[in-house]
């Protein structure tokens, strides 16, 4: 059987800290409505991040609309030790723009990320990859998916 690579291009900062950054087409319903839309995204690869979240603020730009009784929520601890109410959400489909990767009815969670909403929509997590193997490649500036 062939072997068969998908690879993805990335783009990284190197000023003080790494970011890795891919674009994903984010699908989500339309508030009160049964019509899905999508979105592009750049998000953050965060290998140690084992969920995906989205900022709070960005979600909302989007269309999310956060009903605090309503929305299952749940303490997470922050890669800084924070502690953080986040709210929940099935997500339809999220898939990274350039290759035929994608995840179905992703649980996605939303709270205020400390990153700039106008370049990060939020953070990618390995919940995203599932039984993938994943190869970062800082020099040829790709993400390879097996």
């Amino acid at each position: 059987m062939k072997k068969i690579e998908k690879k993805v291009n990335i783009s990284y900062k190197t000023a003080g800290d790494l970011r890795i950054v891919v674009s994903v087409n984010f699908w989500y319903f339309l508030q009160g409505s049964n019509q899905i839309d999508m979105y592009q995204i750049p998000m953050i690869l965060d290998t140690g991040a084992n969920i995906t979240v989205l900022n709070i603020q960005f979600a909302e730009k989007i269309g999310f609309k956060l009903d605090k009784r309503r929305t299952p929520q749940t303490k997470i601890i922050t890669g800084s030790n924070r502690e953080q109410i986040a709210y929940g959400y099935i997500v339809p489909k999220i898939e990274l723009s350039e290759i035929d990767y994608g995840v179905e009815d992703l649980n996605i969670w939303t709270y205020d990320i400390p990153v700039d909403v106008q370049e990060y929509g939020g953070i990618l997590g390995l919940d995203f990859f599932r039984d993938k193997k994943i190869c970062v490649d800082l020099l040829n500036k790709t993400l390879d998916v097996t």
